[in-house]
C-alpha cells in the first residue's frame, strides 16, 4: 500500500510540475527550466539510491528508515509551499472518476494532435531506454565486468550526472528556441554509443564471476573506462533528446489542457517503461546476454533518430542554422513566430515584398549604371574638347598660322 501511494503521489506531481511550467516561465525559458528539472530529478534518483543503499547497509534500521522518509516528506511539503500560486485554466472541468475510461480518453486526445503525439513517443522512448540502462547496470557491473556493488553506485552517479549535463547542453543550444534537431542528435548519438559499447563488451572475455573487484581494481581494466564514458555520453544524448521535446509539448499544449496532456505523455511514458522492461526481461529468460541487450538499445536509438528526422515538425535546416549561429556567432534570430502566426498570407506578401524589392533594386542599379554612363560620357567629351582647345592653341601658336587666316578645321565643333 505504501509503494502504491508513492506511485500515486508522483503520478499527481508529474502533470503538475510540467504543467504550472508555463505559468511561471516565458516561452523562451522553457528550455531551461525543463533542463533544470530533468537535471535535478537524475540527480535526485541518484542521492536517493546512495542514501537508500547506505540505509539498508547490514540489513538496515527499520526506525531509521521510517524516521528518513518521514524527514524528506515533511521537506517536500515544506517545499511546496514555495511554489507559486497560478489562476485555474480549466475552472469547470469536470474530474471523471472512471481511471480507464478518462484515460482512453486522453490518450485519444493526445493521438488527434500529430506533433504532441509524436513529442510523447520521443519522450516516452528516452524513458524506456533511460529504464532499461538503469536496469542493466547491476548485471553489467557484477556479471559481465566483475565488479562490486559499490562500482554500480558509480556507473549510476555518472549516469544522473551525464543526464544533468546533457539536458544543460539542450538548454544552452536551444536558448530559449523551441527546436527539436537537438533530440534527433541525442536519439543518434545513444544508438552509436549503445553500438559501440555492446561491441566492446562482445569482445570481452568472459570475467571470473568468483572474484568481485573493488573499485580500484575494477578500474585498472581499460573496459571498465570504455563502459563508462560510453554509459556517460549515452546519458549526456539522453538529456539532449528530452529536453526539447518536453518544452515543445509544454509550448503547443493549449493552457487549459496542458497538465491533462502532460499525464497523457506520463501515462505514455509509463507504457513504454513497463514495455521495455518486459521485453529485456523475456530476452533475459532466453539468455540473451547484455552485450546483445545493448545492441538491442542501439537499433531503438537509429530507429528513432530516423524516424524524428522524417516526421519532425520543424525545418532541420533552420534548426541547424539557429544553433550554429548561437553557438558560434552568439547571433539571435528573432520574431519569426511572428510571422508563423499570421499564416500562409502573410509569407506570400513577404516574398513578394522581396521581389518588389528586388525588382526596385534591379532599377536604382539600372539607374545607376545610366548616371554612371552619362557621366563617363560627360567626362570623356569634356576631355576631348578640352583636347581639341589644346589643338587650336597649338595651330595658333604656329609660325604665320593666325596671321595668314587660318583657321582649325573643327573650330566651333
Amino acid at each position: 500500500m505504501a509503494l502504491f501511494l508513492f506511485g500515486l503521489i508522483g503520478a499527481l506531481f508529474g502533470p503538475i510540475k510540467y504543467g504550472i511550467l508555463p505559468d511561471h516561465l516565458r516561452r523562451e525559458e522553457l528550455p531551461a527550466g525543463n533542463a533544470l528539472v530533468e537535471g535535478a530529478t537524475f540527480l535526485a534518483i541518484l542521492g536517493g539510491t546512495i542514501t537508500g543503499g547506505v540505509a539498508m547497509t547490514g540489513g538496515g534500521n527499520p526506525v531509521v528508515l521510517a524516521v528518513t522518509m518521514m524527514l524528506f516528506a515533511l521537506l517536500c511539503w515544506g517545499s511546496s509551499l514555495f511554489i507559486p500560486r497560478t489562476a485555474q485554466a480549466a475552472p469547470d472541468l469536470a474530474i471523471d472518476p472512471n481511471v480507464l475510461r478518462s484515460t482512453t480518453r486522453l490518450l485519444g486526445e493526445l493521438w488527434s494532435e500529430t506533433r504532441l503525439w509524436r513529442c510523447a513517443v520521443v519522450t516516452s522512448i528516452f524513458w524506456m531506454v533511460g529504464a532499461v540502462v538503469l536496469s542493466l547496470l547491476p548485471p553489467l557491473v557484477m556479471h559481465t565486468l566483475g565488479g562490486a556493488e559499490t562500482v554500480v553506485t558509480i556507473y549510476l552517479a555518472v549516469f544522473a550526472v551525464a543526464i544533468g549535463g546533457g539536458s544543460g547542453l539542450a538548454s544552452w543550444l536551444l536558448a530559449g528556441r523551441i527546436i527539436l534537431l537537438p533530440t534527433a542528435a541525442g536519439a543518434l548519438l545513444i544508438g552509436l554509443f549503445s553500438l559501440d559499447l555492446g561491441f566492446a563488451l562482445l569482445r570481452l572475455t568472459a570475467a571470473d564471476t568468483t572474484t568481485v573487484l573493488a573499485p580500484s581494481a575494477f578500474f585498472a581494466q581499460p573496459i571498465a573506462w570504455h563502459a563508462a564514458i560510453d554509459l556517460g555520453m549515452l546519458a549526456m544524448a539522453g538529456g539532449l533528446m528530452i529536453v526539447p521535446s518536453f518544452a515543445a509539448i509544454q509550448a503547443w499544449a493549449a493552457p487549459a489542457r496542458r497538465a491533462q496532456i502532460v499525464a497523457a505523455v506520463n501515462v505514455l511514458n509509463a507504457a513504454f517503461m513497463v514495455g521495455g522492461a518486459l521485453v529485456v526481461a523475456l530476452l533475459q529468460k532466453v539468455r540473451v546476454g547484455v552485450p546483445m541487450l545493448f545492441l538491442g538499445i542501439a537499433a531503438v536509438g537509429l530507429l528513432t533518430a530516423l524516424w524524428i528526422g522524417k516526421t519532425m515538425p520543424t525545418n532541420a535546416f533552420h534548426d541547424f542554422l539557429s544553433m550554429l549561429l548561437r553557438a558560434f556567432y552568439r547571433l539571435e534570430v528573432r520574431g519569426r513566430e511572428n510571422l508563423d502566426k499570421a499564416g500562409p498570407n502573410a509569407r506570400a506578401d513577404l516574398r513578394g515584398g522581396s521581389r518588389v524589392r528586388a525588382a526596385l533594386v534591379g532599377e536604382a542599379s539600372l539607374e545607376a549604371d545610366a548616371r554612371d554612363a552619362a557621366r563617363s560620357g560627360a567626362a570623356a567629351r569634356d576631355a576631348d574638347a578640352h583636347s581639341r582647345g589644346q589643338e587650336r592653341r597649338d595651330i595658333g601658336d604656329l609660325p604665320g598660322g593666325a596671321h595668314h587666316g587660318h583657321r582649325p578645321a573643327d573650330e566651333g565643333v
